[in-house]
């Protein structure tokens, strides 16, 4: 199987580009009432290209030499989500002060953090898929077959999800 290393990292690129610019139309049709029609169509892009890393990743997690690229697919998005959930932060509170001291909508508010709270769980996703990746990389490289990696996996995620459910007092143990 051929790498996918360029072609992901080209595609990287011009994802970062894609949401950079899909966040600024953003901010730029909420802070001065621009137009909203070019922020859809790079919103759409973007999406087309999250698309794109997605299957390039889910093509490759089975392929025991590809977990790797699969992780950098999966680092990669959670970065650009994270950096566009941070960005959208910051306007949602430019948006919070402008709404409370200079009769701003509350509407841009709202739908600015509802944006930055849809991209905090894109990168929290992306980065369970990367952690998920790279530990499957390192038990198929200690010997295991892949299939065996995911259940490992598959229980240390429950394992994970239990101790998040325990009380305080019961996870310090």
């Amino acid at each position: 199987m051929k790498t996918l290393g360029r072609p992901a990292l080209g595609i990287g690129v011009v994802l970062l580009i894609g949401l950079l610019a899909s966040v600024l139309l953003f901010l730029y049709a909420l802070l001065f009432a621009g137009p909203w029609l070019p922020f859809f169509w790079a919103a759409g892009f973007s999406l087309a290209l999250v698309a794109a890393i997605k299957l390039l990743a889910l093509g490759v997690l089975d392929d025991e030499r590809q977990l790797l690229v699969a992780g950098m697919l999966s680092e990669l998005l959670g970065g650009t989500f994270g950096w566009t959930w941070m960005a959208l932060a910051g306007a949602s509170l430019v948006l919070f002060f402008k709404a409370l001291f200079f009769g701003g909508a509350w509407s841009n508010f709202f739908l600015c953090l509802l944006a930055s709270g849809a991209c905090k769980w894109l990168t929290r996703y992306s980065m369970t898929t990367k952690e998920a990746a790279m530990f499957k990389r390192e038990l198929v490289e200690k010997g295991m077959t892949k299939e065996e990696a995911r259940e490992v996996w598959i229980a240390r995620a429950r394992e994970m999800i239990q101790r998040r459910n325990l009380p305080a007092s019961d996870r310090r143990q």
